[in-house]
């Protein structure tokens, strides 16, 4: 395994990459898997069927928050026709960042949820005329990051909204919403890219083991993106070299590898276990990974030790990721995890 440290930290590397205050909006604009959402939206507008509040659900790192800033400028541009134009004040007052009609409401830094207080300002924000005599546009990203008090202030806002007023919701996790903020909203699932459009867009961005790390955050492309730019391009491969090391049969240090997984980004690590093990299991079972393993009999080599194994070390990662997250000796936990992995690869070549 590699042995050289980065200064990067394992929970910036697994951060969404789009719960960002101001996610660029051209990226909005230019992700293919949003194409029809985009088209949809449009197509809605000339229609003057533009729903007052739109909840922008599906999974992290696919490009949400920037989805949501390309619908507030569309919305807000000066020519409806060409939308978003790009040329008009109000296209340049939002590319600058300082659009008095535009508000986005985020978690604080360093905090995972948006306070009451920060609901209450957009709700008093959005009440106020519009400057530019058009709509009012508020972000809340991610909207899941509301707590109770939160949610409760923003019912009215949803249901009773102000003339013009558009409320865009981004939520990586639909079910941590409340069903009274749900049911007050236009839901609107946006696909997540196929593998061969997430590969291809990421190598656009540069060059970097992209199928690795699409692995690595099911298959979410500003999420590998982020992973690059956090420092951890090289964990897929380098967690490839401590397999086909134990593979090989030869000796192994586990100790001084758990000690390296534990360092650096241990979360991550953990997710590559699970998924190979995952791999393997569906490979046993004779399916394919987008195929309900469930509704499929395992043949007879599912009794055998090696399957079984597999299944033990999804368990004990699992476990580890919340093992992680306290007080716990990380050195000894990576240390159990790599010796059941190692286990799995040997009577896999046994």
């Amino acid at each position: 395994m590699a042995t050289k440290k980065r200064a990067a930290s394992s929970q910036s590397a697994q951060s969404d990459a789009e719960t960002v205050t101001r996610p660029d909006w051209r990226l909005g604009a230019s992700l293919p898997w949003f194409l029809s959402a985009r088209q949809s939206l449009m197509a809605a507008e000339r229609a003057q069927r533009l729903p007052h509040a739109l909840l922008l659900k599906g999974p992290p790192g696919i490009g949400k928050g920037a989805f949501a800033e390309w619908v507030a400028r569309f919305a807000l541009c000066e020519y409806a026709e060409r939308s978003p134009c790009g040329v008009c004040h109000s296209c340049q007052l939002h590319a600058a960042g300082n659009h008095p009609d535009l508000r986005r409401i985020a978690p604080p830094p360093g905090k995972n949820q948006i306070p009451v207080d920060a609901i209450r300002q957009l709700i008093g924000d959005l009440a106020l005329k519009s400057y530019r005599g058009a709509r009012k546009v508020g972000i809340v990203d991610p909207a899941d990051a509301l707590n109770s008090a939160g949610a409760n202030a923003f019912l009215k806002t949803l249901e009773e909204p102000g003339q013009g007023t558009l409320l865009l919701l981004v939520a990586h996790r639909i079910d941590r919403l409340p069903a009274t903020i749900r049911s007050r909203c236009q839901q609107m699932a946006l696909p997540g890219p196929t593998t061969a459009q997430a590969t291809q867009w990421l190598e656009t961005q540069g060059d970097a083991p992209w199928s690795g790390l699409l692995n690595l955050v099911n298959n979410a492309p500003l999420a590998a993106l982020a992973l690059v730019e956090s420092g951890a391009a090289d964990l897929p491969a380098d967690m490839e070299s401590l397999y086909q090391a134990l593979r090989r049969g030869g000796p192994v240090d586990l100790i001084a590898a758990a000690e390296i997984c534990h360092k650096e980004f241990p979360q991550l690590r953990l997710t590559w276990l699970e998924s190979w093990a995952t791999h393997r299991i569906y490979a046993a079972a004779g399916v394919a990974m987008d195929q309900d393993i469930k509704a499929f009999d395992l043949p007879v080599a599912a009794s055998t030790p090696h399957i079984e194994s597999l299944f033990a070390l999804i368990d004990q990662t699992r476990a580890a990721m919340g093992h992680l997250r306290g007080s716990v000796n990380a050195q000894m936990v990576f240390e159990g995890v790599l010796a059941t992995f190692a286990r799995c690869v040997r009577s896999s070549v046994s």
